[in-house]
């Protein structure tokens, strides 16, 4: 975990706790932080970033009895040069020299004699040596700076961490880098890079000043090229992008998991994503051709054109994996033998089906239904009668009453049918699948806890890129599908007859200034041609040219543009597009998991209304503002059948001579039912009058 949260209230809108401190350089991530009124309050570690753990102290409190500390009873304050010596922030004794107490602790925590997480600083205000050996510091790596003002890590020493010969760690134990945490680095003076070795005298060095951002944000190619709120957009959608969840994906029953079935590496990528993670063994995202040309009005405000024929290549396709849980008691003892029935050691197993190859021989699963009938409940086939009533909702179910692998499943379909001994009924197990979608049954599991016996069915959905799925750039420009075109329809290129996977409107670059997307699509057409994959790491040297001018080499325009013909007209497009491949990544935001709709359904119990909430099936809220708009414009007969009809409309008896409302045609005020009306009202508001009467409060409606 690299979360870093703070405990200031975030409801408060000061600024200052939210801001970066430059003492957190190389500590927390400049653009990983969340939108909102969490921002600058949650951050996340650099990349580079260790927290400190406990340490044994008491090697640390003799050394420095060793190195000349004196006890605190023998402080004489006339001497001036008098420093205290603080280990963990208690005060241990006192030191006349302080600077060679803190050389030689460096020296030894170099040497490996003590903790290399030891923090020692020097604080000249106070006159105090602070030593801290404590769990909670964040600390980072430096590179140490030689005498001779010279970094002691060598070219040789770097290709070996790159080829994972040596790791950063043997390196600090060889004593040419050290973890410093934030109190120490006041003593420090370092350098950004070698370059600044040669103009002045430094004590360390940073590794590279890529090391400033935190994991997420270091995906990102190019993000100096990029607007500041782009970078920290792309930290929050890079964690929601869909790729492999893990590599045991097939062994597990999680809830919900989405995958992507064809993920790639990206062509442009930082050094850190290639040698620091493992983005590159298990990417979330694709590359896709993209042209940037408007077609048709269905590209505005970010919304992306596909082609149909890549989406059926597989571009963009998920597979969204979804448990199903039923258990049944087994609690209920023999009544003749008087103890406990479990079942045997095999049957106790558990028990998996994973392929229905398994079951290729016969049509039938293992029968567990010997043990399961010994309790209170247990799994059968449906009878006659009940398959009679409902096939259809039973015919995934197989003669143990659990679901058939490679079953092809509905909203609404029995996957597991339960038997009660006692009540002699069935309680099943239902698939819910949104918006007629449908699934296959992948896996089933049986398994046994102490009281219950657990069954899971994991079934497999498939779903392409429809209109309104959302996609983003790892350059924080998201946008949902606006079209999907037939692949004759789309422009293609007349000399290599390519056709682009993606069409994005141009006008989504002047406003977002995202310059890094543009580099990533110059370097991806070079990486293309040249075979390999291009380095798009933070605060490199520009080699806008160089790929350019590698562009021009081999054919192609200098700045990256196309001549594209029409796929409607058959000519020529009216200018150069610029074109090339972008690594774009699938977010878990879909339309099947959002889309609802609702005429009749369920109502709350007080107030009679619709339930709120896409999971109950309930309402679309007509909101204040809405309510507002309708007002204005005078209609009133829309408000009547939105806030009354169509909500929760209600007939009551109504006193024409009291105004209070009666009951079944009589006033009780009056004591009569001579003037009693019908009067259409919603029952929110009979419900308000009945409670401020209960209050005291008595509400007459006038009628006219």
């Amino acid at each position: 975990m690299t979360r870093v949260q703070s405990s200031f209230d975030k409801s408060l809108k000061a600024v200052g706790p939210r801001m970066l401190n430059a003492s957190q350089w190389g500590i927390c991530c400049p653009s990983d932080t969340p939108e909102g009124e969490s921002v600058g309050l949650i951050k996340n570690l650099a990349v580079l970033a260790q927290i400190s753990v406990n340490q044994d102290i008491n090697i640390v409190h003799k050394l420095l009895f060793c190195l000349g500390v004196e006890d605190l009873q023998l402080v004489d304050y006339s001497f001036s040069n008098i420093y205290q010596v603080f280990l963990n922030g208690a005060a241990v004794g006192i030191h006349s020299n302080p600077q060679y107490l803190v050389d030689q602790l460096r020296h030894l925590r170099r040497k490996g004699k003590i903790n290399y997480m030891t923090s020692i600083y020097l604080e000249q205000s106070s006159k105090t040596i602070n030593i801290a050996c404590d769990a909670g510091r964040p600390c980072r790596p430096l590179i140490l700076i030689g005498k001779n003002n010279k970094s002691l890590v060598e070219a040789d020493d770097i290709k070996k961490v790159i080829s994972k010969e040596i790791a950063v760690t043997d390196l600090i134990k060889q004593g040419k880098m050290e973890l410093i945490d934030v109190n120490e680095e006041s003593n420090l003076h370092i350098a950004l890079s070698a370059l600044d070795l040669d103009y002045a005298k430094y004590t360390h060095m940073e590794l590279s000043p890529m090391s400033m951002y935190g994991v997420v944000a270091s995906l990102v190619p190019f993000p100096h090229h990029n607007q500041s709120p782009r970078n920290s957009f792309q930290c929050a959608m890079g964690k929601q992008a869909l790729g492999l969840p893990n590599l045991n994906v097939n062994n597990r029953f999680d809830t919900i998991v989405f995958q992507l079935l064809y993920p790639q590496r990206p062509l442009v990528s930082s050094k850190i994503t290639r040698y620091s993670t493992h983005y590159m063994n298990i990417p979330a995202g694709q590359n896709s051709i993209v042209a940037v040309t408007s077609f048709s009005g269905y590209d505005i405000e970010d919304a992306i054109i596909m082609n149909r024929a890549s989406c059926d290549r597989g571009y963009g396709r998920v597979s969204v994996l979804k448990c199903i849980d039923a258990e049944i008691d087994q609690e209920m003892q023999d009544s003749l033998a008087g103890k406990p029935l479990g079942m045997s050691e095999q049957q106790q197993q558990i028990q998996s089906k994973f392929t229905p190859e398994q079951y290729a021989d016969n049509n039938t699963h293992v029968s567990h239904s010997d043990p399961f009938k010994q309790t209170g409940e247990y799994f059968k086939n449906p009878s006659k009668t009940r398959l009679q009533d409902s096939f259809k909702r039973y015919h995934a179910i197989d003669n143990d009453g659990l679901a058939k692998i490679g079953s092809k499943i509905e909203d609404g379909d029995v996957v597991v049918n339960r038997f009660n001994i006692a009540s002699q009924s069935s309680s099943p197990i239902s698939a819910k699948l949104p918006n007629q979608e449908h699934a296959i049954v992948s896996r089933v599991l049986i398994a046994q806890s102490t009281n219950k016996i657990l069954v899971k069915t994991m079934t497999r959905e498939t779903r392409p890129p429809y209109y309104g799925d959302k996609f983003s750039s790892r350059h924080g420009q998201k946008g949902t599908v606006g079209l999907i075109v037939n692949q004759s329809d789309m422009p293609f290129s007349p000399i290599t007859g390519m056709v682009p996977d993606q069409i994005m409107n141009p006008h989504g670059f002047p406003s977002r200034m995202t310059i890094g997307k543009m580099l990533e699509l110059l370097c991806g057409k070079q990486a293309v041609q040249l075979g390999k994959g291009a380095d798009g790491s933070l605060f490199q040297e520009s080699k806008v040219k160089e790929v350019c001018g590698g562009l021009l080499e081999r054919g192609f325009n200098y700045h990256g543009k196309d001549i594209l013909m029409s796929g409607l007209t058959g000519m020529p497009c009216r200018s150069y597009v610029f074109e090339g491949p972008i690594y774009y990544q699938r977010l878990k935001h879909m339309v099947n998991d959002k889309m609802h709709a609702r005429s009749t359904g369920p109502k709350q119990f007080l107030t009679r209304q619709p339930l709120e909430g896409r999971a109950k099936d309930g309402g679309l809220r007509l909101g204040e503002m809405e309510k507002d708009c309708f007002i204005a414009y005078g209609t009133a007969a829309l408000l009547n059948e939105r806030m009354v009809y169509s909500s929760d409309e209600f007939l009551v008896y109504l006193c024409e001579e009291c105004g209070i409302i009666g009951y079944e045609g009589w006033c009780q005020v009056c004591k009569s039912g001579a003037r009693m009306v019908k009067v259409r009202m919603p029952y929110a508001a009979k419900l308000m009058s009945q409670e401020l009467m209960a209050m005291g409060i008595l509400m007459r409606v006038e009628v006219k």
